[in-house]
């Protein structure tokens, strides 16, 4: 059930967002990301951009 709104909403950060805003190349850690930020949204612990950028760069600094 919570993951059909989740779903129908556009992606809050992409493989693009991170090559542009934190100078990642790709690599296998952006599937880390991108399906943590998934997740949290489930979740709802993430529930906006800069919730998901500030998760993002948790996890980029801890790797």
């Amino acid at each position: 059930e919570h993951y059909l709104p989740v779903k129908n909403q556009g992606a809050l950060l992409t493989g693009e967002d991170l090559i542009e805003r934190f100078q990642l190349n790709p690599s296998p850690l952006f599937r880390t990301i991108l399906e943590r930020v998934e997740e949290g949204r489930v979740l709802g612990t993430i529930r906006s951009r800069e919730d998901a950028e500030e998760l993002a760069r948790s996890i980029i600094q801890t790797h």
